[in-house]
């Protein structure tokens, strides 16, 4: 298996386009209002998904493709620090770890992805994926979106 780093950068301190790379090329995009808000829109290729957070009791995060009703990935807020995300028949957990990391757990064999954030600027970090899974893009765009929308 072969680790593979993400670079997320917010190129401009006044937009909050933000760019995900690998291997020096730009993978997916993610845009919104000023402060993300409760929507926002991400290119992953030639593909475009709404990822959106909502939810009078419990907050959710999701992605659909544009005018779908179905999600493709939906994440339960269970505190400020986790969360569960079912995406098609893969389930994952969220938790902050004890450094102030972030990593995606997956449930059927344990394998995670690792979120670290910049201290000194939060809209810049890192996402490192030691697992093989195809879902390790959306679970980052996800995740990513749902901590840039808990900080507004």
């Amino acid at each position: 298996m072969m680790v593979r780093e993400f670079t997320i950068v917010r190129p401009r301190a006044w937009s909050m386009h933000t760019e995900f790379h690998n291997n020096g090329e730009i993978v997916a995009t993610l845009s919104g209002p000023k402060g993300f808000g409760r929507k926002a829109v991400a290119t992953v290729g030639d593909d475009t998904l709404i990822l959106s957070t909502g939810g009078r009791r419990r907050l959710i995060s999701k992605i659909r493709e544009p005018g779908a009703l179905d999600d493709i990935a939906l994440m339960e807020h269970s505190s400020p620090t986790s969360g569960k995300i079912t995406l098609g028949n893969s389930s994952y957990e969220l938790s902050r770890v004890h450094n102030g990391n972030w990593d995606i757990c997956s449930m059927q064999d344990n394998q995670s992805i690792t979120i670290v954030r910049d201290d000194r600027d939060p809209s810049h970090g890192n996402a490192i994926v030691n697992v093989e899974d195809d879902n390790a893009l959306i679970l980052i765009l996800l995740v990513w979106f749902a901590l840039r929308t808990i900080e507004y």
